[in-house]
């Protein structure tokens, strides 16, 4: 798939798969590329950044994160941050994204995450506990979107402030944080609507990662 970088935002037009470690790599470009285009472009000019990404012939525009086989490999990360991923070659080390923090309580039998504070999803809606609240809840009520098996640990949702969750677990489940790494927080005030969350194919999806506006998408590189 290639992604244009345009004014901070990405354009969806092509094919393939793509990890986090990819991810970083390609922003790291990003970045330099950006830099260099301002000193050599007006300021109103754009600059565009290619990104191959998704190995396939063809495609459907579909950018929800819930569709294993159908979605864009482009829509986590890009459209959909995660709360925290873990680097696997560094120990595990939790990086943060839309959280800050997760704390266990002392049983291990709850855990509570901070979500990073002034976050907006990309039509300028705030995205707070509520937004991650709903994304829990929809996935407990339905097993077919629930893609990261919260089914299997979750007992009840709380969110006791707008930058708090506290997930209460049917049973101790220390490797729970690391089971969420792959878990899209989607916004409650667009999705609340969508009378079936699997079918609905999200073609200009409201996120909260950099690719914020789909201008165009096509088949091939």
């Amino acid at each position: 798939m290639l992604g244009r970088v345009q004014s901070s935002k990405i354009v969806d037009s092509g094919r393939g798969r793509f990890s986090r470690r990819h991810f970083f790599a390609l922003a790291g470009a990003a970045v330099a590329a950006l830099a260099f285009a301002s000193g050599v472009k007006p300021a109103a000019a754009e600059s565009v950044l290619a990104m191959h990404i998704e190995e396939q012939t063809s495609w459907v525009q579909n950018f929800n994160p819930f569709d294993l086989g159908g979605r864009r490999q482009s829509t986590m990360d890009f459209v959909y941050e995660p709360l925290v991923i873990f680097n696997d070659y560094d120990s595990g080390k939790p990086i943060f994204r839309l959280a800050t923090a997760y704390k266990f309580s002392d049983d291990l039998k709850s855990i509570t995450y901070t979500l990073r504070d002034g976050v907006k999803w990309s039509d300028g809606q705030p995205l707070t506990s509520a937004d991650m609240k709903y994304t829990l809840e929809l996935m407990l009520k339905n097993p077919a979107v629930d893609i990261v098996g919260v089914g299997e640990s979750v007992a009840s949702v709380e969110a006791p402030s707008p930058t708090e969750v506290k997930i209460n677990l049917k049973d101790v489940d220390t490797h729970f944080p690391e089971s969420l790494a792959d878990f899209p927080v989607v916004p409650e005030h667009i999705w609340k609507d969508i009378k079936d969350p699997l079918a609905f194919k999200n073609e200009k999806p409201v996120g909260s990662g950099p690719m914020t506006e789909i201008r165009h998408i096509t088949p091939q590189v």
